[in-house]
């Protein structure tokens, strides 16, 4: 029942990252080109977003490590990339007042996130609590210590979530309702992460609820203008 993770002579981390970004994009595609928009805006939005994603997942770890390292040889968090991911879709919404590419982009969050998180798995990083249970991940590296697989548990969670928020793509309020279930589980979920056992509320678990109450604040702003 104890899963057993040796150093992997690999860059299994950088690799997952971009894979989870790729499996984003080949949604937001797929959705995107069923609705009929054209391939040049298309690829206009893709260039902007892979920037923007990977550039806000490396200055995320930046702060997060307090500067701390060089910001090009850094990883990316899979965070950073979540808000990188929702700058990205305003962005284009701004230039080009298209609010499709918000809708899929954001439906693609839990997505992207969940499978960001095997490269935490197999990197040995963002580690649960101390635990020797079921399921109980060992890092070798890790001067052989037990772990709750959070990182697996988020994956699962996340990946659940993005197909209840797909399932319903098509009701009004799916960019909030995705938005707030995804900041709610980040926050949930952070309770097994081994740094909350040295604060109060991890920085996760700070930018979920600021980003959880920006949500329901342009919610409530957006709910007005249409009945005023």
């Amino acid at each position: 029942d104890i899963m057993i993770i040796d150093k992997i002579k690999f860059p299994i981390y950088d690799v997952l990252i971009i894979f989870s970004i790729i499996v984003g994009a080949i949604y937001i595609y797929i959705s995107m080109n069923k609705e009929g928009i054209s391939k040049k805006n298309i690829i206009i939005y893709f260039a902007l977003f892979f920037f923007i994603i990977l550039l806000c997942g490396k200055l995320y770890t930046f702060i997060e490590f307090r500067g701390k390292g060089n910001i090009w040889s850094i990883g990316v968090t899979g965070y950073g990339g979540l808000i990188g991911t929702i700058l990205s879709s305003f962005i284009y919404y701004f230039i080009y007042k298209d609010d499709r590419f918000i809708k899929y982009s954001i439906i693609s969050l839990p997505l992207m996130y969940g499978f960001a998180k095997l490269s935490c798995f197999f990197n040995g990083c963002c580690i649960g609590i101390p635990y020797n249970g079921p399921f109980a991940v060992t890092y070798v590296f890790r001067n052989n210590d037990s772990f709750f697989p959070i990182q697996l548990v988020e994956t699962i969670s996340f990946v659940f979530l993005f197909q209840i928020c797909n399932l319903i793509n098509r009701h009004k309020n799916v960019i909030y309702i995705t938005l707030i279930l995804t900041f709610l589980l980040k926050f949930l979920l952070d309770f097994l992460r081994y740094s909350h056992l040295y604060e109060f509320l991890s920085n996760n678990q700070k930018m979920s609820i600021i980003l959880c109450f920006i949500t329901i604040f342009i919610y409530f702003i957006n709910r007005y203008k249409k009945t005023s």
